[in-house]
């Protein structure tokens, strides 16, 4: 006797099923892991600014700030003292998650913020301004994106829809810098 055809193994279409249900499990986990790296990059952003501004702290502790408040502060000042990190351009210069620059300096030409210590994060993805503007705000005495202050202390702080507004207009192309101070 002779078995029947449709008892034989996998037919074409049981075959194609599988395939696209593994198509389908390999898209999810791809784009998991795409969401969840950007995230690792924003919470690593946010804590090397951070970082930044201990070692401001360190340099010129808040009790001992007098009226030259951050005079002379540069990179290569805290350069020196930052961990490894938040170093990743030649010659140990100070680079974000995002490999875009970190710049720290006192502000001289802002008259609104003249003395107070400033750090750029510059060539920061546009799709991460809106989760990083909120998050910035919440460390930083004045919060710019591009040249447009979405946080100053006390008091002043945009709604996120404001926020995104100025994201897409400040961004550079696909990248866009904050300006962080501390008073």
């Amino acid at each position: 006797m002779r078995p029947d055809a449709r008892q034989r193994g996998w037919a074409l279409l049981e075959t194609m099923l599988v395939v696209a249900l593994a198509v389908i499990v390999v898209a999810l986990v791809l784009a998991n892991r795409m969401v969840l790296g950007d995230a690792v990059k924003e919470e690593q952003l946010v804590r090397q600014a951070q970082t930044v501004s201990t070692l401001i702290d360190r340099l010129y502790p808040p009790t001992a700030l007098d009226s030259s408040g951050y005079a002379g502060l540069n990179n290569a000042m805290i350069e020196s003292i930052a961990p490894s990190a938040i170093k990743g351009g030649t010659n140990g210069q100070l680079r974000d998650a995002f490999g875009g620059a970190i710049v720290v300096s006192e502000e001289n030409g802002n008259a609104t913020f003249k003395g107070m210590a400033k750090i750029e994060l510059q060539g920061i993805p546009s799709q991460h301004c809106v989760p990083l503007a909120g998050r910035l705000a919440q460390g930083f005495d004045v919060v710019m994106v591009g040249g447009f202050t979405i946080k100053r202390k006390p008091g002043v702080q945009y709604p996120p829809n404001t926020v995104a507004l100025v994201c897409r207009f400040f961004a550079s192309g696909n990248t866009f810098n904050f300006t962080l101070y501390k008073m």
